[in-house]
């Protein structure tokens, strides 16, 4: 059984804190790459189900990323349909995208039908700056999403809830940073989840494996997981059984489920730790000055002919193509080797990334 055979079978059972487990963060953790600024009104709550309907009627392609599969919105509408979750009000949404601080921060609340609320940290949007973001985390800073994120849960949460604090990728990294942080009412969160979540660097891990809230954390991460092994974490893994390969195990709904929780495996896939691994030590291997400098010309090359979303590059491949060709010789090296990283991982298609070709091909095929 896996994520949407989950939400098929319990669809008719009530979500409160007894009956939340594993995949139901997963799937809360998802929606955060929803278009969260359009269908959630400030200063008011929404239904699961009205906001559902709502990034339908703003997006009739439904494609939520150029490297999210379309399966994801799906299992997200059958939730929204079900008795499970379609009542769950959605709150206190904060998204802040900074191109000049290099940050995208997402944040809100679901409240269950108990007195439990779901504290979601958004993972990484479609959003170039959100990419550019994740890059800098290499640098060993603490960047601006982890001080949003302890910002929010410090001034946002209330004495009279109980709360979750979960989140996929980065918004993983996220939740584990703000609760193993957060002081105020600590005494009311129940369970810190992260979901893949990447590492933390020496500096700010000396600082989380300080604090006294680890027992309430767990990190989920399929058995061959890259994301979640990029650096340290500070708590241990739960290692469960996907059926993809590479980064395509980051997707939460290709991990296995029994009965109510992750099917758990007790070690990672022989081998699998290569492309984590690699992504670790590249980042020793160069200079600061170095990395700040590649990732000013990769970035500076996707975002040509004005794209601010990774959905947004095909379109731009020419001005893309012109940029690239300007760069030095290793430079283009490093570009290229970063982007075969995702085309062998199956992320993107060849001919997504290159739409001259694929339109070239089915020009001659018509021929």
């Amino acid at each position: 059984m896996y994520l949407k055979d989950y939400i098929d079978k319990y669809k008719d059972e009530n979500l409160t804190k007894e009956t939340f487990f594993g995949p139901d963060a997963a799937l809360l953790a998802l929606f955060s790459l929803c278009d969260l600024n359009n269908i959630i009104p400030p200063n008011k709550a929404i239904k699961f189900k009205d906001a559902m309907i709502k990034q339908n009627e703003i997006h009739k392609t439904k494609k939520l990323g150029l490297l999210l599969p379309l399966s994801i919105t799906h299992a997200l509408e059958d939730a929204s349909i079900s008795k499970r979750y379609r009542s769950i009000k959605i709150h206190d949404s904060y998204t802040y995208i900074n191109e000049d601080e290099i940050t995208q921060t997402t944040i809100f609340q679901m409240d269950l039908k108990d007195d439990t609320t779901i504290v979601v940290f958004g993972g990484t949007d479609d959003t170039i700056v959100g990419w550019k973001e994740d890059y800098d985390l290499i640098y060993g800073e603490v960047v601006p999403c982890l001080k949003h994120s302890l910002d929010y849960v410090n001034t946002r949460l209330r004495s009279d809830r109980k709360y979750i604090f979960v989140g996929h990728s980065k918004g993983g990294m996220e939740a584990l940073y703000a609760g193993l942080l957060y002081e105020k009412y600590q005494h009311n969160v129940l369970e810190i989840i992260s979901l893949d979540g990447p590492g933390f660097v020496d500096s700010i891990l000396e600082t989380l494996n300080k604090s006294p809230y680890k027992h309430k954390a767990r990190l989920i991460v399929p058995d061959g997981s890259v994301v979640g092994r990029i650096f340290k974490q500070p708590v241990d893994y739960t290692i469960v059984y996907s059926n993809e390969y590479g980064l395509l195990q980051h997707n939460p709904l290709s991990w296995k489920i029994l009965g109510h929780e992750f099917g758990v495996v007790p070690t990672f896939r022989e081998g699998t730790e290569k492309l984590s691994k690699t992504i670790n030590e590249t980042a020793a291997t160069f200079s600061v000055e170095e990395l700040k400098e590649f990732e000013k010309d990769f970035f500076d090359t996707l975002s040509s002919g004005g794209s601010k979303c990774l959905l947004d590059t095909p379109f731009h491949f020419f001005s893309i193509q012109k940029a690239f060709v300007s760069l030095s010789l290793k430079q283009k090296k490093l570009f290229l080797k970063f982007m075969s990283y995702i085309i062998d991982s199956r992320l993107v298609s060849k001919d997504i990334m290159f739409p001259s070709i694929r339109i070239k091909y089915n020009k001659d095929k018509q021929d």
